[in-house]
């Protein structure tokens, strides 16, 4: 007789990059806990990923492998909502192709859920890693937290979630739509994982996920491109943001006052929270029609308009 039994967790892969593929695999087959599945799709990368799948993942069937036949790049996400549609777990896991798992994560995360059986979303702590070693590793927060006290930390504390760090309920993602879809997937996940916490957010102070921090991501490439993609993504971005934060309930005179200063931040502003950072890598051309948009805007005065255009002429920056 035929086992139909479905798997407890979905782990979702787009991939894309092979350098660290083999050891992605690894960390999620070694997992304490076992029943789960593992989808891959291949974005049409220039790089044998089939082959690396086969050494680790040919024998067990709880992988599967497919292939794009073009690559989705910039519109990543859709590659994620693949994966999502083809998940046939109670819990989905966005994982990445270099990241590497504690064997712990999802036994610790299962845990939580059973804990907190309305909340759907789950993470735990990560740290940060290079072919130098560890190089920093995100604080303790608190295990329950309400959708305005997680927003609040997103956004004011700049204490952002790493997607592949992230377990949700199947449902309660496909209920909302699936993975907000924006260009080169810019705050894609973090505001999915918002619109997911209206019943709270829980996190686990064990580090589950090791988040390789070598700049070797595709969409933290320096070219002018994926710069260009990412900051239409933030432009797109800021309504949803301004949505979201209208969108909540606090609880508390605390909560109220968290509400108010996400609601400034993602308003007045966003374009210093979001879009400036990104602004270190533009040309000079790029970086001084952003400036021109803010002085325009009033978001910036005529004096610091100066001294940045000043500054920019002045930098070692490319034209075009």
């Amino acid at each position: 007789m035929v086992d139909h039994k479905l798997p407890l967790v979905s782990f979702g892969m787009p991939a894309y990059k092979g350098a660290h593929f083999k050891e992605a695999l690894e960390s999620i087959k070694n997992q304490t806990v076992s029943d789960f599945e593992v989808i891959v799709q291949d974005d049409a990368s220039p790089e044998d990923l089939r082959s690396v799948f086969d050494e680790v993942c040919a024998n067990d069937k709880r992988f599967s492998f497919d292939r794009n036949e073009e690559d989705l790049a910039p519109d990543i996400v859709k590659n994620w909502d693949i994966t999502l549609r083809k998940a046939c777990g109670q819990f989905f896991v966005l994982a990445s192709d270099d990241d590497i798992y504690e064997p712990t994560f999802l036994e610790k995360l299962l845990s939580l859920a059973k804990k907190y059986p309305t909340v759907d979303i789950f993470n735990g702590r990560y740290d940060r890693f290079n072919d130098s070693g560890i190089c920093g590793m995100v604080a303790k927060p608190a295990e329950y937290e309400s959708q305005t006290e997680c927003m609040y930390a997103m956004t004011c504390e700049r204490r952002y979630p790493i997607a592949p760090n992230v377990m949700v309920r199947t449902k309660a993602l496909r209920d909302i739509g699936g993975f907000v879809d924006l260009p080169a997937g810019t705050a894609s996940d973090y505001l999915t994982w918002l619109k997911l916490a209206r019943n709270g957010y829980v996190t686990s102070n064990d580090i589950l996920l090791h988040w390789r921090y070598d700049g070797s991501s595709i969409t933290s490439s320096k070219s002018q491109y994926w710069l260009s993609q990412k900051i239409a993504g933030m432009r797109l971005a800021q309504p949803i943001w301004i949505e979201l934060a209208k969108s909540l309930s606090p609880q508390t005179d605390a909560e109220s006052f968290q509400k108010s200063c996400i609601l400034n931040l993602v308003t007045n502003g966003y374009e210093n929270w979001m879009i400036m950072p990104l602004m270190g890598k533009a040309t000079k051309s790029t970086y001084v029609k952003f400036l021109f948009e803010m002085l325009k805007s009033g978001k910036i005065g005529k004096r610091y308009f100066v001294r940045s255009l000043v500054k920019c002429m002045l930098s070692k920056r490319k034209w075009r």
